[in-house]
């Protein structure tokens, strides 16, 4: 099988990290319009959270450009993703696979073969 890329949309990225800059953007501005306490720090959790949620989104969307490192890589061994550290799930690890719906959201659940889930905690790896 040939080994199967998924990058991020760069269009995509480039908007949530404009929206996380609006957002912290807002936030500076409630702390030094503020009279009330409660208004600034409320502001500076904002300043805080987008602030660095959307370094992040810049961080690894140009780190997955500059490198080629896709975020996801299927292989016919194993499903890796990058991100903090790199997580790799072993198809031969894995006893099935299921799709699961949280509200509007479909996710994929991984269901582990007995004793290998509880290895990898020990490990502390992915």
């Amino acid at each position: 099988m040939k080994e199967i890329r998924i990058y991020h949309s760069p269009w995509r990225m480039l908007l949530l990290v404009l929206a996380s800059l609006v957002f912290a953007v807002a936030g500076f501005f409630m702390t030094i319009h503020s009279p009330k306490g409660f208004l600034i720090v409320v502001g500076w959790i904002s300043v805080v959270f987008f602030g660095l949620g959307g370094l992040y989104m810049l961080y690894g969307t140009l780190k997955e450009r500059l490198t080629g490192k896709p975020f996801l890589t299927i292989t016919d061994e194993a499903v890796i993703m990058e991100g903090m550290k790199q997580a790799v799930i072993r198809f031969s690890d894995v006893e099935s696979f299921e799709v699961v719906k949280m509200g509007r959201q479909e996710f994929v659940a991984v269901h582990y073969k007995t004793g290998v889930e509880q290895q990898k905690h020990n490990r502390n790896t992915y």
